[in-house]
């Protein structure tokens, strides 16, 4: 409950600047069926236990919390998903070659961030209000915010190969990336001329097939 709490909180903080989330509101989330007062009273008694013992001061410091409202203070913060998107960002407007630096970067993040954004959230959405709450729709949007930020570092990657003249390299970028996202056409166009620099015609012409591209 007490993890559910903070994640709920980081994860509103992540979409919406401040993410400051009405008391009321938050307390339907956390016990939906219970009257107002009970519900009410189960929030109060776990930010008690919050604040009295379970969590370290380096969590708890961060919690905003008044009659109306709660949040997290995310300022300061190192947060993986927000360097990723910044990241993402950033190599994308290079539209070309990358600096050694900014590409091993870039690489970096991809291995760290490998995997789903919250793995672990339905399974203490479920334990905390048996999944009746709509905290799953602001986690599936993050997750598909750092989806489509790595699918962008892996072309930004897949770009920066082939300019200096490596589609080998680009190849299998591009193909995880398409892979994870298929409606890219832009990712399917440069994943054809990889593969036409490296003479793998049949395969060009199949993805060219695939994805209806225009020669």
């Amino acid at each position: 409950m007490l993890a559910f709490i903070w994640l709920y909180l980081f994860v509103r903080g992540l979409l919406e600047a401040g993410g400051r989330v009405d008391r009321g509101a938050f307390c339907e989330e956390f016990a939906p069926g219970l009257s107002p007062e009970r519900q009410r009273k189960r929030v109060r008694d776990r930010l008690d236990d919050m604040f009295s013992r379970d969590l370290p001061e380096a969590l708890t410091s961060r919690m905003i919390t008044n009659r109306t409202h709660l949040s997290l203070d995310l300022s300061k913060c190192s947060i993986d998903i927000v360097r990723l998107q910044e990241l993402a960002k950033q190599c994308v407007t290079k539209q070309g070659m990358l600096t050694s630096d900014l590409a091993a970067e870039a690489s970096r993040i991809l291995d760290e961030t490998e995997g789903e954004f919250l793995p672990a959230w339905e399974e203490i959405e479920n334990e905390t209000n048996g999944g009746r709450g709509a905290a799953a729709e602001y986690v599936r949007a993050l997750r598909g915010i750092a989806e489509t930020a790595r699918v962008d570092l892996m072309g930004a990657l897949a770009t920066n190969h082939m300019a200096r003249q490596e589609p080998s390299k680009a190849i299998p970028l591009l193909e995880k990336a398409l892979e994870r996202q298929p409606e890219r056409e832009d990712l399917a166009r440069k994943l054809r001329a990889a593969y036409l620099e490296t003479g793998q015609l049949a395969r060009a012409t199949e993805l060219q097939r695939d994805h209806a591209l225009d020669v």
